[in-house]
């Protein structure tokens, strides 16, 4: 008996620190949070510690059938090389996020929010009036291939309706996807913080463990004494906090624009700007949330 006492132990310590560490993590209760949309709520922070920081995180529920997502499709002039930038093929037309948005809503797409995505080339500070963009890593809209896998990670909707957030390796088949968008780099993987410790304006997209929900964060940097920015490893930690499970950090920086359909004094729709640092630069691509019809 003393031996089995002795085998176990350690087994029972185990279990009762992890317990114990289970019991302090704390998680964010999305019943406080807003309901914008029917099954899309937002949340915003205005974080003093450790420094000043405004976030703002919405949750889309991917199981909601009225919800569909869309990214940006293929430039007219798509495959042909970029004018003064002969190294690089057009994939998309650069468009701001606010102007994705309105394009959708004025073709009828009852778009209600809309985030920017992908990094892409040229960088945004040497391209001057170039209208297009390249490099996006794998990104599909509507099944239709936009750009090609670069070996980053990506978000994915799958044809039959599988979602996921991994690294899509370069030549992997990518028949069976609806959606993709790419990204920079993992900063949460399998409930794992991970990222860097500089401070910037950031995009992030995270996936719950059972992939229903959806989150976008955006957070505001650049502008003493309103919001200074955020780190990657932090933004791992915030999205760990909020439900995220698996995450990726998207174009950040001055691209990072987060924008919804609200109602004005006289009932009106109008675009509102939940973050407060972006110029409306234009970006290669956006991922929008759509709410449809059915019968």
């Amino acid at each position: 008996m003393k031996r089995i006492f002795q085998r176990l132990l350690p087994l029972v310590l185990t279990l009762l620190f992890c317990c114990t560490a289970m019991a302090k993590e704390k998680w964010f209760n999305w019943e406080k949070s807003i309901e914008l949309f029917p099954g899309i709520r937002h949340v915003y922070q205005d974080i003093r510690k450790p420094r000043i920081m405004k976030l703002n995180i919405v949750r889309v529920d991917l199981n909601h059938k009225n919800i569909v997502l869309k990214t940006s499709g293929r430039s007219e002039y798509w495959g042909e090389m970029m004018p003064d930038h002969r190294n690089i093929r057009i994939r998309t037309r650069r468009q701001s996020t606010f102007d994705f948005l309105l394009m959708h809503r004025r073709a009828g797409v009852n778009m209600v929010l809309a985030v920017n995505a992908s990094p892409w080339q040229p960088h945004p500070q040497f391209t001057g009036t170039q209208l297009y963009a390249g490099n996006l890593g794998l990104v599909i809209s509507e099944g239709l291939l936009v750009d090609f896998p670069n070996g980053a990670p990506a978000f994915l909707i799958m044809k039959n309706g599988r979602r996921m957030i991994r690294h899509v390796r370069k030549g992997e088949d990518f028949s069976g996807i609806q959606l993709a968008v790419g990204g920079f780099s993992m900063i949460l993987t399998d409930g794992i913080p991970g990222g860097r410790n500089e401070l910037n304006s950031r995009t992030a997209y995270g996936l719950s463990a059972d992939t229903r929900f959806l989150y976008i964060v955006t957070v505001d940097g650049n502008i003493p004494g309103v919001s200074e920015g955020i780190s990657t490893r932090e933004l791992a930690d915030q999205l760990k906090f909020f439900g995220a499970w698996n995450a990726l950090c998207m174009d950040s920086g001055e691209s990072t624009s987060l924008l919804m359909i609200a109602k004005d004094i006289r009932g009106k729709d109008v675009v509102h700007r939940l973050n407060c640092s972006s110029d409306n630069l234009a970006v290669a691509n956006s991922l929008g949330i759509c709410l449809i019809h059915t019968p």
